[in-house]
């Protein structure tokens, strides 16, 4: 019964599809997002700054290129309590 928010990644490929092909387990990235997700809600006012490639001099950050990453919200119900949480991606 605590108010918690829960925080994750939002991959367009996050999940994917398994196959057996030539009798062997082969995956393929699964577009799960293409149909949209009833459940989100896009929290456009709210964004983070994500950095991808660079390295570490001198304990600082240099280099790479910086993104921005909107939050999206998806309601958890709790088991056998009335509350709900965010699990914000």
């Amino acid at each position: 019964d605590l108010p918690v928010w829960g925080y994750g990644l939002r991959y367009k490929y996050g999940l994917f599809k398994q196959r057996i092909e030539d009798g062997l387990q082969t995956e393929i990235a699964e577009d799960w997002l293409d149909m949209s997700n009833p459940w989100e809600v896009r929290r456009s006012q709210v964004t983070y700054p994500v950095k991808f490639f660079g390295e570490v001099q001198n304990g600082k950050w240099v280099g790479g290129e910086q993104l921005s990453a909107t939050a999206y919200d998806v309601p958890i119900p709790g088991y056998n309590t009335a509350n709900t949480i965010s699990l914000r991606l």
